[in-house]
């Protein structure tokens, strides 16, 4: 649930962003959508949905904080927007589900009797 909320919330920051922001917002913008990608791309990875995971594996690549991808003011929008549907269309593929626990038997030790002196 928090994941969707996340990517959600993230997608309207991407589509502000098409307008023009402070340098900071960018910056803060850059390492939202690294962590993110990184997460949306570990969970597909573990669902075998390797399509959205590369997906987001280069939604990382090209907002890695680290080694940043400078690119220019006229494709950084459209890099932007593809962000931001990425995100949304990825609602409804890559979801967080809790697996529901295993009901084990209950461990049980038995000690050996006492002697009595």
């Amino acid at each position: 649930m928090a994941f969707n909320a996340t990517r959600v919330i993230l997608s309207a920051l991407l589509i502000l962003a098409v307008n023009g922001r402070p340098e900071l917002f960018y910056v803060a913008l850059r390492w939202m959508v690294f962590g993110v990608g990184a997460y949306g791309a570990y969970l597909a990875g573990e669902r075998g949905q390797t399509t959205w995971a590369a997906l987001f594996g280069v939604v990382v690549l090209v907002y890695n904080p680290v080694f940043p991808v400078e690119l220019n003011w006229t494709i950084q929008p459209l890099v932007h927007i593809a962000t931001a549907v990425i995100m949304m269309t990825s609602i409804g593929a890559v979801r967080y589900e809790e697996s529901p626990r295993e009901e084990r038997e209950p461990v049980v030790v038995k000690f050996p009797p006492r002697k009595r002196i």
